[in-house]
């Protein structure tokens, strides 16, 4: 594709995906990121063989102090989107930040990429704040480079090792990291890798808020490590993903009191860990606002032991995740707990729950009372919306 600068930069949006583009079209992209009189809003490059030569010629227009890059994302398979601002006299003139979108899914980044694009960053290292390099193959010396300059950093599916769990470690004690939010999700860090990752969330200078390790092989043991940390640096670390993990009832015992939020997804919990949960939330020490419980075989009874805790004046949760593994006898006793004058629900989702008719009227006993505080129910059943819209005319009339 012959990319003709002046007539592309007149477009807002303009989406070039699976067009056979090449390097040689990365770098006339890089003339038109350098233009002022560029209004390209948004463009899409998924699933073009670019490469990091291709990256190298983009990074070209990246550094261009006209082009403030602050967002970078890639939320597709070796996806990348580029997120761009205009300069300040655009945003003096707007009063809003203008921004450009560049999508490069499918564009295979290695290491070399990512020297070239914090060569390219520290060239305008005030704009960029979040990276997504999920997908990738970044290596750990790209994720060095990259790690200390930026406040969200995404390296889900990158094939992480332990190393590069202590290359992170060291990243994070340094003064001069900033980084808040942190996704190693899917790559086999295990329990090593963590305890690794703990040398620098323990430190006094850990800045990271959110950290997600879903399916990353974790343990009890991985979870002590946590608490370790946690104890060590207790005002940092407020958001935790263990899904796909396996931190048995122990492991939630040890972590749910120190945290905001918790997703504890397809963990293989049970109705013991149901029950060590509601001891925790009715301590006053717990601050837990959202708590995922999401694909656990938790039982009826598991659920009648998580309600025990629910109902507890000390219980601060505010949203709780139930997608699947929600018997319909549940729904009586979270029913009871919707009408609790001191229960603190906001957010409850039941999604992929065959609740059935007789499930969703024990739900809507308790909709329909003036305690209940719940402002978002969450089913994707038919059957459940239509008798929830029901209920709600229903009660319009009065």
């Amino acid at each position: 594709v012959d990319l003709d600068i002046r007539s592309l930069s007149l477009f807002l949006f303009f989406r070039l995906s699976n067009c056979k583009l090449s390097e040689r079209s990365c770098k006339a992209l890089a003339e038109i990121l350098s233009c002022e009189s560029c209004s390209l809003r948004e463009l899409g490059l998924s699933n073009n063989d670019l490469g990091d030569l291709g990256l190298k010629h983009l990074c070209v227009g990246l550094e261009n102090p006209k082009c403030p890059l602050e967002t970078l994302r890639s939320v597709q398979r070796k996806a990348l989107t580029f997120v761009l601002s205009y300069g300040d006299k655009l945003l003096a003139r707007n009063f809003t930040r203008n921004f450009f979108v560049c999508s490069l899914s499918g564009c295979g980044i290695t290491k070399e990429g990512c020297t070239l694009l914090a060569s390219a960053l520290n060239s305008n290292p005030s704009h960029l704040k979040e990276l997504d390099l999920s997908y990738n193959h970044p290596g750990t010396e790209g994720v060095k480079l990259l790690t200390p300059i930026l406040d969200t950093l995404r390296l889900s599916n990158c094939k992480l090792s332990e190393r590069s769990c202590k290359a992170l470690a060291e990243i994070l004690i340094c003064e001069s990291c900033s980084l808040r939010e942190l996704d190693l999700s899917n790559n086999d860090l295990g329990d090593l890798g963590l305890k690794h990752l703990c040398d620098g969330l323990e430190n006094p200078n850990c800045t990271l808020e959110t950290l997600s390790l879903s399916g990353c092989g974790i343990t009890e043991e991985g979870c002590a490590f946590l608490v370790s940390a946690l104890n060590s640096n207790p005002s940092r670390l407020k958001e935790l993903d263990l899904s796909y993990n396996h931190p048995g009832t122990e492991g939630v015992e040890l972590l749910t009191p120190k945290l905001d939020t918790l997703r504890l997804s397809n963990c293989k919990l049970s109705e013991r860990s149901c029950k060590a949960l509601a001891e925790i939330l009715s301590c006053e020490s717990c601050s837990l606002r959202e708590l995922d419980l999401s694909n656990n075989d938790l039982g009826n009874l598991g659920l009648k032991h998580l309600c025990v805790g629910l109902e507890n004046p000390n219980c601060t949760l505010e949203t709780l995740r139930l997608v699947s593994g929600s018997p319909v006898r549940s729904c009586k006793a979270l029913a009871e707990i919707l009408i609790c004058e001191s229960c603190s629900l906001r957010e409850l989702d039941l999604s992929n729950n065959d609740l059935g008719d007789l499930g969703l009227k024990h739900l809507c006993v308790g909709l329909e009372n003036p305690n209940c505080t719940l402002e978002t129910l969450r089913s994707v059943q038919r059957k459940t919306v239509i008798l929830v819209l029901d209920h709600l005319k229903a009660m319009s009339r009065f």
